[in-house]
């Protein structure tokens, strides 16, 4: 719920949102079970990928020269590990009952709900209330408030609760493929699902990104070719798919503006049609980046370097490299800041994830095609966009996901241990 919704809420200019200090409360709560989560973890997936994560952050910590002038680069280092990158363990660790997984669809769907219907206001009004609300003490370079920054833009996006429309968007894209495990194992009753679904598709064509809208197909499509195990069904659901788009893209003018508008990316390379957002400025973004890391290529400029000592943190104004501006890329920003060493660090995590999952795919088949469409849409995403606040619930889904997973591999030896000296006497010795 605080990724959710707390997201731009602060309890003053200088501190960290509420959702991060909600975040940092809910760490210190399990430090009495520490030793125990140490062992629950010591031989999972959860417990190799956090601490490829952990090493690659100590990369940006002592890479960074504002370790050894002040505590800003120490403080940023310690909010970007237990607020975010131990989300993982966090939803790996909070399930421990399948009553549980039950109880966070509940929340879940109230969330969805609550976010659509301010989004829902944001749509019809043209404005985020919300926002404007919740950002009035905190803007300090402009007098423009969050929630009106859409009104007079040539693309009207709806914002909701989040500062940045893409984060948005990419929620209910992630919420979506979490409401369809859901909707696969009858987790919740079909019209909870359908209304979930129905909020999830408002926030993906609302939010007005082509990136989401781009991502939202990448998704279906990997679906598509993991849920169906004979490729007679895969090719055939893919041209049905393709049928039914062809049809939609021609019938419905709407549509037909969205996805060429998501296609301008390639085509428009002076940026006159979607802002500058193109592959001329992704040229121009990597040139940067390679300049700024010339003499530290293995490890980068540590953490903060984008922020704090390029200027991105203080305004417009106070800009040092405009190129940079945006910074449209995870894997750029791992190598501003972590450098080739942090980059093949990044990769390693989710490669090592997709293994798992892909070593499941066929006992554990939905889950892993879920967990699986989830790293694929989130590195699309992050390689399109940035990162933005994709990692949040990027994370706490696949932690989510992961011990689903782990849990039918224990509940497997258990059920075969109870029964192996049975099943020797009635049936005679069976290899599992």
């Amino acid at each position: 719920m605080c990724t959710t919704f707390f997201s731009v809420v602060m309890l003053s200019p200088t501190t960290t949102s509420i959702r991060n200090w909600c975040i940092l409360c809910f760490f210190l709560t399990e430090l009495k079970n520490i030793k125990k989560n140490f062992k629950e973890l010591k031989e999972t997936t959860v417990g190799k990928v956090i601490l490829i994560g952990l090493l690659s952050q100590l990369i940006s910590l002592f890479s960074s020269p504002n370790i050894y002038e002040s505590l800003s680069g120490f403080k940023d280092f310690i909010i970007n590990i237990l607020s975010c990158d131990l989300l993982i363990v966090y939803s790996y660790l909070s399930v421990k009952r399948k009553k549980q997984i039950c109880f966070l669809y509940k929340v879940l769907f109230v969330c969805l709900v609550i976010l659509t219907i301010f989004a829902l206001f944001n749509f019809l009004s043209g404005s985020s209330f919300f926002l404007n609300y919740a950002t009035k003490e905190n803007i300090h370079q402009s007098s423009e408030l969050l929630g009106d920054r859409y009104i007079i833009s040539d693309r009207f996006r709806v914002q909701a609760m989040f500062a940045n429309p893409f984060d948005y968007g990419y929620i209910c894209l992630v919420f979506l493929y979490i409401e369809l495990y859901a909707y696969v194992y009858k987790i919740q009753k079909r019209n909870y699902t359908y209304i979930a679904f129905l909020c999830c598709l408002f926030g993906i064509v609302t939010c007005g990104c082509r990136t989401v809208l781009f991502c939202f197909f990448i998704g279906v499509i990997c679906l598509l070719f993991l849920f169906f195990s004979k490729n007679y069904k895969k090719f055939s659901y893919t041209i049905l798919f393709v049928i039914f788009s062809l049809i939609l893209y021609n019938t419905f003018p709407f549509l037909h503006d969205k996805i060429d508008l998501m296609f301008t990316a390639i085509s428009d390379s002076e940026g006159d049609v979607v802002g500058g957002s193109n592959l001329n400025l992704r040229h121009q973004q990597i040139e940067a980046v390679f300049f700024h890391i010339k003499d530290d290529l293995l490890f980068g400029r540590g953490v903060g370097y984008f922020g704090k000592d390029l200027g991105f943190n203080k305004g417009i104004d106070n800009l040092k490299d405009i190129r940079l501006m945006g910074l449209e890329g995870v894997y750029m920003s791992y190598l501003l800041e972590r450098g080739f060493v942090g980059l093949f660090l990044w990769i390693s995590y989710y490669i090592v994830i997709l293994r798992y999952f892909y070593k499941r795919r066929f006992k554990d088949r939905y889950t892993s095609a879920i967990g699986i469409t989830i790293i694929v849409v989130y590195i699309s995403f992050g390689c399109m966009t940035g990162q933005l606040l994709s990692l949040y619930p990027t994370l706490l889904s696949l932690g989510l996901l992961l011990k689903i997973c782990d849990s039918n591999i224990i509940n497997k030896k258990r059920y075969f241990s109870k029964n192996k000296s049975a099943n020797r006497k009635s049936f005679g010795i069976i290899k599992y």
